[in-house]
């Protein structure tokens, strides 16, 4: 599976780049915000693994360049999310979404995919 990926965090963004790989995927390591953007902007994704932490940081120039619009309707794996999360402000939920509450593994990633 194609994975899109957005995870600030470079030690647990390259322990998840690499054990998706490991697991038969093929994720696309997005270090910054602006090589999520690109990386979204082009298509062919299966999936998007988002942490929301680092989400939140950038929204205002994600919504300015349209990236959900971009995106949808991928399903989309969210980590990291606050209690009651459901999705990003103005997309709709996807059936296959998945929502990992509060803190998690890299593992309970892979294993959720």
């Amino acid at each position: 599976m194609k994975i899109l990926l957005l995870e600030e965090s470079r030690g647990f963004r390259d322990t998840l780049h690499d054990a998706l790989q490991k697991a038969g995927h093929e994720p696309a390591l997005c270090h910054d915000s602006g090589a999520f953007i690109e990386a979204a902007l082009s298509v062919g994704y299966d999936c998007a693994v988002i942490d929301v932490r680092s989400w939140f940081r950038g929204e205002a120039l994600y919504s300015y360049m349209n990236i959900l619009e971009k995106m949808d309707p991928i399903p989309m794996l969210f980590h990291h999310t606050p209690e009651g999360f459901k999705t990003l402000d103005g997309r709709e939920p996807v059936a296959e979404d998945i929502v990992l509450e509060g803190s998690c593994s890299v593992d309970d990633i892979v294993q959720a995919l």
